[in-house]
């Protein structure tokens, strides 16, 4: 496994849905300088998900940071203390988070953090096909779609805040060794 010699305590995973953004948190968690933050949920679990996310009907009310993708969807939450109990350990925390206020706000509470944007060419018809694959109805994928060209504007509109792009063009393998290289090589930007 690959030695990791980098000042970062914070890799912030954005992405559109259905990037690869989940795979390539899975493959860092398996190395032991990085750890995962928990992040609770109030939406359904996908067919076949591995537990990425821990389903709850309410966000706990130590989940000090809580948010929705889109307007009246799922919540998300995780304890910011978490990360903090991360770095802590000598470790360095992970996490997708979406909404931009959000890596904006990350980024100015912890000024060592390296935020990354996935990128892929994904057609609304093999959008639909993975979507249906992971148990979603067509009036879902069809939100979906709609809330995905919504955030994705907003990602072009706020470009700026990411320090890395990462285009993943099917192989998770060199997307997550990219990922490493950089984590290395980077020097976070404080804001």
């Amino acid at each position: 496994m690959k030695d990791i010699n980098s000042n970062t305590h914070l890799v912030v995973i954005s992405g559109l849905r259905c990037v690869g953004k989940t795979t390539l948190i899975q493959n860092l968690s398996l190395h032991p300088k990085f750890r995962k933050i928990d992040k609770y949920t109030t939406r359904r679990p996908r067919k076949n998900e591995s537990s990425q996310q821990i389903f709850v009907d309410e966000i706990p009310p130590q989940c000090d940071c809580v948010y929705e993708l889109y307007k009246n969807s799922p919540l998300y939450g995780f304890r910011s203390s978490q990360i903090a109990e991360i770095i802590q350990s000598g470790q360095i925390a992970v996490s997708d988070i979406i909404p931009v206020h959000l890596i904006k706000e990350i980024k100015n509470l912890y000024p060592n953090n390296l935020s990354i944007i996935v990128e892929r060419n994904l057609s609304a018809s093999k959008y639909r096909a993975i979507s249906s694959a992971r148990g979603y109805t067509n009036e879902e994928i069809e939100n979906q779609l709609i809330q995905r060209k919504t955030l994705n504007n907003e990602y072009k509109a706020n470009r700026n805040i990411f320090d890395h792009v990462i285009f993943n063009d099917g192989h998770p393998l060199e997307m997550f060794l990219e990922t490493l290289n950089i984590i290395n090589q980077s020097q976070p930007l404080t804001y």
